[in-house]
């Protein structure tokens, strides 16, 4: 009996310019000076989304947000925010959550968290 030989399955091709990803930032501070642009020359493909809204004001996890419609969460796979979290089903494609905070506690009982395989980052280190 010969040695068992696993087919082996290349690895898919870098997504340098992040073809069918849409970013979504929400906050309520004004983006610095050239970020669209700089986003835009750097990663072509991917979809950009900026909300002036405020993820940690008071009912803000209801709250509807200002200019981010039902296809802008169908689509969204990276999300920049605070507590304001969607829903799994609002946000079927998403793949990646960076929270403006340095600690997550405040996510750990959201569905989206603990019941998907969604990886969450933190701020933790950027004001050294």
């Amino acid at each position: 009996m010969g040695d068992f030989i696993p087919d082996i399955v290349a690895p898919a091709a870098p997504n340098k310019d992040l073809d069918g990803h849409r970013l979504l930032i929400l906050t309520n501070l004004d983006l610095p000076d050239g970020y669209r642009e700089h986003l835009r020359a750097k990663f072509p493909g991917l979809e950009f989304v900026h909300s002036h809204f405020n993820p940690w004001q008071a009912g803000a996890a209801a709250a509807p947000i200002p200019d981010v419609t039902e296809e802008d969460w169908a689509k969204v796979t990276v999300l920049v925010t605070g507590p304001r979290l969607p829903t799994i089903e609002e946000a079927p494609k998403m793949q990646l959550v960076h929270l403006q905070s340095a600690g997550a506690n405040y996510v750990l009982d959201k569905p989206i968290f603990k019941d998907t395989k969604i990886p969450f980052c933190t701020a933790n280190g950027v004001a050294a």
